[in-house]
């Protein structure tokens, strides 16, 4: 059995074929083609499919932990929309600070700056929470 592989392309077939990647030893074992590494890889998956019960069973489980992690992400993502909404209310009430001269330029966009990071973390965050419900969402429909 080769456990390291590497993949490498004859030119004269162009067919890739692959070779032990055991650098530190005087490996013998010749180059075989694409081919014979698929029939290996399934043959070894056929030896641990999950039998029929087992993986009904387990795509149940995995839908239920699907529904409730995006259950609980929903507080998640009301509680930074606030938040969004707030460094909004902010930087709003910042600009008209400063409009009204009682900042000096160099203040207010330090303050801004500060703001707008921290909005920019809250908007990445909320980001990612859309993109795992997206993603959840998928995984359910291709199952």
């Amino acid at each position: 059995m080769i456990l390291l592989l590497s993949p490498k392309l004859l030119l004269q077939q162009e067919n890739i074929c692959y070779r032990c990647t055991k650098r530190l030893t005087n490996c013998k074992q010749k180059y075989f083609r694409e081919e014979e590494l698929a029939a290996q890889i399934k043959s070894f998956i056929q030896k641990v499919s999950l039998c029929d019960d087992w993986t009904k069973k387990i795509l149940e489980q995995l839908e239920k932990d699907n529904n409730s992690s995006v259950q609980s992400s929903l507080p998640q993502q009301q509680n930074l929309e606030t938040k969004i909404k707030e460094v909004d209310a902010r930087i709003s009430k910042l600009i008209d600070v400063y409009l009204a001269e009682s900042l000096t330029l160099e203040e207010y966009q330090t303050k801004k700056e500060a703001l707008s990071m921290k909005r920019g973390n809250y908007k990445m965050t909320y980001g990612i929470l859309l993109l795992g419900q997206i993603i959840g969402s998928n995984r359910r429909g291709n199952s």
